[in-house]
């Protein structure tokens, strides 16, 4: 995974009594390698996470941070929840960002 930027932490901070769902996908490279036009068999799997109200990931975020960081913070919380649900192989950026 690449550092994600992007405006739905814009949009999350505006509906903070909504939930997040977590889903990855993991096998998709073994079944359709990279250059790969027709995908070969193989098993793909759908790893989901537990919901998580958006307020609880703010709760997270130190208070009194630059309010420009706070959504780059919240979109990492929520990109971590992902994580989490990945094999470290695949976590690339956030497998060290806690």
């Amino acid at each position: 995974m690449e550092k994600s930027y992007g405006e739905v932490a814009g949009y999350l901070t505006h509906f903070p009594d909504a939930w997040v769902l977590p889903i990855a996908i993991v096998g998709t490279d073994t079944i359709l390698p990279r250059g790969r036009l027709v995908p070969i068999k193989g098993v793909v799997g759908l790893n989901i996470g537990s919901l998580t109200e958006v307020k609880a990931l703010e709760e997270s975020i130190p208070k009194g941070i630059d309010p420009a960081k706070k959504d780059q913070e919240l979109i990492d919380a929520v990109m971590r929840k992902v994580a989490d649900l990945l094999p470290e192989r695949y976590k690339g950026y956030y497998a060290v960002q806690r």
